[in-house]
């Protein structure tokens, strides 16, 4: 399930929609509240394209396949302290990840919103 959600995230659809409202929002007149919604965006929007790229996408699904393996290892009780040192690692740099894609489809939908 994870997987297929960052599949279905991972392609052009996440950064042709920061640019498709930055060029709406540029030429509305939004208030300060749009303009720290677009500021947020802009931001964030680097990772975002990282994230489309082979490179970052393949990075991300390695990182998910590795916490998969090492759960299972947690699960079976066969993981050593390196491993179990390596799944903490991984957990928080996804939960980093998933952070900002959270905030990022967060002001992506508060910006349909300023722009109604």
């Amino acid at each position: 399930m994870v997987k297929q959600n960052i599949e279905n995230r991972k392609g052009g659809q996440m950064a042709d929609n920061v640019m498709d409202f930055k060029d709406r929002l540029n030429k509305m007149n939004m208030g300060k509240r749009g303009a720290l919604v677009i500021e947020a965006l802009r931001n964030l929007e680097p990772f975002i394209i990282s994230l489309k790229s082979s490179v970052g996408a393949e990075i991300l699904k390695d990182d998910i396949l590795r916490y998969d393996e090492l759960l299972g290892k947690v699960i079976d009780e066969n993981i050593n302290s390196q491993e179990l040192a390596e799944l903490r690692y991984v957990r928080a740099r996804l939960m980093r990840i998933t952070g900002r894609l959270d905030t990022y489809f967060k002001l992506l939908n508060e910006s349909q919103i300023t722009t109604r």
